[in-house]
């Protein structure tokens, strides 16, 4: 009689949660506890990490503040204080100014909501060192900034410090 062998479950699927967010400038690994800017690691408490991820996973809800609190604390009773004191940490890592916000959205007296764009990267797409989902990204904006001051720079007639070569653009123009 033939023995039935149980048949292999993918390990991953459409639906699984992703392994990193990015956004802005930064990249959460969550899994990992890290979160980087431009390659380089963010200092940032596990409790504000939490609350990071937690709005980076919906962004543009609005996470009212008793599921930000069980999702930062789920085993212990806190103030509403300490959710606006990890909220200000948070705030402070990732640069934010009261005055224009960029990431996160105070909802007064209900909660908070993640306002920049977040796209989601898999395990193959994740970063490796020196090669975050910004560093492309990065280079184009780069190249971008040199040719606007080539630009400018020929515009005021100061095309080259090295007369004998005239100087040209980046991208060869």
């Amino acid at each position: 009689m033939p023995i039935a062998l149980p048949m292999s479950v993918p390990t991953g699927s459409i639906t699984a949660a992703p392994h990193a967010f990015a956004f802005g400038e930064f990249v959460l690994t969550p899994e990992r506890q890290s979160l980087m800017r431009l390659d380089r690691p963010v200092r940032i408490g596990g409790r504000a990490l939490d609350l990071l991820t937690a709005l980076v996973e919906r962004p543009g809800e609005l996470l009212d503040k008793q599921t930000l609190m069980a999702r930062a604390w789920p085993t212990t009773f806190v103030e509403s204080t300490n959710l606006k004191v990890n909220m200000a940490s948070l705030r402070k890592a990732l640069g934010e100014r009261h005055v224009a916000p960029q990431f996160i959205a105070t909802v007064v007296g209900r909660g908070y909501r993640f306002i920049a764009p977040v796209r989601p990267l898999s395990r193959t797409a994740a970063p490796h060192a020196g090669t975050g989902p910004g560093a492309g990204t990065r280079i184009a904006g780069l190249l971008d900034t040199l040719d606007g001051i080539l630009r400018e720079l020929q515009h005021l007639g100061l095309e080259s410090l090295d007369t004998a070569r005239p100087f040209t653009g980046i991208n060869g123009q």
